[in-house]
């Protein structure tokens, strides 16, 4: 990227950054104010739906009474007068006079004596559904006993449609008798009726059963009436109000979709200042480029070409024009800098070539001290001369064939200092002809633990440490010096422990002749799962059988 694209670069971003103020702080002012103002209109018209619904119950409640008080229909309560279905609660008395789709008359003890329903919108009967029936039993919600004299209106969820309720209690014109029973319409708010009431209050409605709210809604529960609104794009909101019934229950949601006026309205100003702001910002931001480019950037591209066409360590130079300003001045620091890593190139690379050598030198000679160590070793024990190599070469064979990830150069200096303790036990029990004394064992155990404490203060070699350490240790934990149990044992150990027998019992010692190849191999076979680890000792003797 040039001078001149990163300068356009940088006042585009300043412009854009300025753009995003603008559209940050008009959105937290002007849009929260305008999103405010439909949020409220929206509360008005949940507030109006709600008035217009308690305002339709009131009127139901006054319709039941006046049947309720009626001199027949206490008769029927009382006597059961069948006269009473037939000439007043006739099908189509029901559903365009008193305008109710399910009516039922109950005695004092909740007892249903007759109950009517239609197939809402029709005027044809239809058998009552269950749940009204139960409204009415001693622990239904509209027991009579516990209807007051007023009468009750609620809004329920029946048989699966919202729906505004009454019941009143059933008394004689005059109200001398005794209550008798009580009388129960219900209006289905459905079809023609819900039509009704969309015109009625101008708006888009729909209604919800007690759980079918949105998931995502918010709402206080505990208010006298739950509100809620969800934002449904740019252009619409969606509104809820929960109308309670008996014990204050949420019986269903009533919803309404309104247009978002007022936050549309503000976005399109918004959109035709800030494009009125964007043009205005182009054209500063070419005369900007444009004197930028005449003063600065016409010198930056030819220092950058110069720069660019430099041979390092070489005596190019950049060229020095007559201004006197920060531009001339940086070319001469390159200059002077180009001087200076000339000079530097040729020092380091005298000092690279020196610290290499050294390095090379160094790890010559850790690797001569441990092959050094490791001769010292069968020097002093004539009888095993030659087994350090020997067990060394066959290890890095079997940890290639196990594809060892642990470090190989690790693994051949542990394989070469596997005996490195052996130089703290006495020449008596090491160099021993015949079988050692439970004693003289003890002393020999240790030797792990003497070349622990030898190698751990030689930071290189902790990564070979776990050989000398642990190639004792047994499978079943039965081993020393730790008593360490399967893959507790680190594997490089596990690996060495396979070899290390192999070639123990391959080689002639003072007690003993060496053993045979099919012996010694039928033996590290019969030590898998517990002295040796399976696996390891399997992938051995896969090697040994294709040798």
């Amino acid at each position: 990227m040039t001078v001149r694209e990163k300068a356009l670069g940088a006042i585009f971003a300043i412009w854009l950054l300025l753009s995003l103020a603008f559209g940050l702080s008009y959105h937290w002012a002007i849009l929260r104010e305008a999103d405010q103002a439909d949020r409220e209109g929206l509360e008005k018209d949940l507030t109006r739906i709600r008035m217009t619904l308690d305002q339709e119950l009131r009127e139901l409640v006054r319709l039941a009474r006046d049947w309720a008080n009626w001199d027949a229909t206490y008769d029927f309560a009382s006597n059961g007068t069948v006269d009473f279905l037939d000439s007043s609660l006739t099908p189509n008395k029901m559903a365009h006079t008193i305008q109710v789709d399910h009516v039922a008359v109950v005695d004092q003890f909740g007892h249903v004596k007759a109950a009517l329903s239609l197939m809402p919108g029709t005027a044809r009967l239809i058998p009552s559904p269950e749940a009204i029936h139960r409204l009415f039993v001693p622990q239904g919600p509209l027991f009579p006993p516990n209807v007051p004299d007023g009468g009750r209106g609620v809004f329920m969820w029946l048989h699966g449609s919202p729906a505004l309720a009454a019941a009143c209690p059933v008394r004689d014109s005059k109200e001398v008798m005794p209550r008798t029973g009580l009388f129960f319409v219900a209006r289905l708010l459905e079809g023609r009726r819900l039509e009704d009431l969309k015109k009625l209050t101008q708006l888009d409605i729909r209604i919800l059963p007690p759980d079918g709210m949105p998931s995502h809604l918010r709402f206080d529960p505990d208010a006298d009436h739950p509100t809620g609104r969800i934002i449904l794009g740019r252009t619409a909101q969606e509104g809820y109000v929960m109308m309670r019934g008996i014990n204050d229950q949420g019986t269903f949601w009533v919803a309404i979709r309104a247009p978002r006026v007022n936050y549309v309205r503000a976005m399109g100003n918004m959109m035709n200042t800030g494009a009125l702001m964007f043009l205005m910002g182009t054209l500063v931001a070419l005369v900007l480029t444009w004197l930028l480019d005449r003063l600065v950037l016409n010198r930056l591209e030819r220092l950058h070409r110069e720069i660019g066409n430099l041979r390092f360590y070489s005596e190019d130079r950049v060229s020095e024009d007559g201004h006197d300003d920060e531009i001339t001045y940086l070319a001469r620091s390159i200059n002077q800098a180009l001087a200076a890593l000339r000079d530097n190139h040729l020092r380091r690379e005298e000092a690279e070539m020196s610290a290499r050598l050294a390095h090379v030198e160094l790890l010559e000679a850790y690797e001569r001290t441990i092959e050094g160590w490791s001769l010292a070793m069968d020097l002093r024990d004539k009888e095993t001369e030659g087994h350090t190599r020997r067990v060394t070469d066959l290890t890095m064979a079997l940890a290639e064939r196990l594809e060892y990830k642990g470090g190989l150069i690790h693994l051949r200096r542990g394989a070469l200092l596997h005996d490195i303790g052996k130089l703290g036990v006495p020449d008596a029990i090491l160099l021993k002809p015949g079988p050692l004394t439970d004693e003289e064992w003890e002393i020999m155990r240790q030797h792990p633990i003497y070349a622990y404490n030898m190698l751990t203060p030689i930071q290189y070699l902790h990564p070979a440490i776990p050989i000398p350490y642990c190639h004792h240790e047994r499978w079943d934990g039965t081993g020393y010096p730790q008593g360490l149990k399967g893959t507790q044992i680190p594997l490089s150990a596990r690996i060495f422990a396979v070899v290390d027998i192999w070639d123990a019992l391959t080689s002639d010692r003072p007690y003993r002749k060496a053993w045979d190849r099919r012996r010694t191999l039928d033996h590290i076979d019969s030590l898998r799962g517990t002295h040796l680890d399976p696996d390891v000792a399997k992938a051995f003797l896969e090697m040994m059988d294709k040798a």
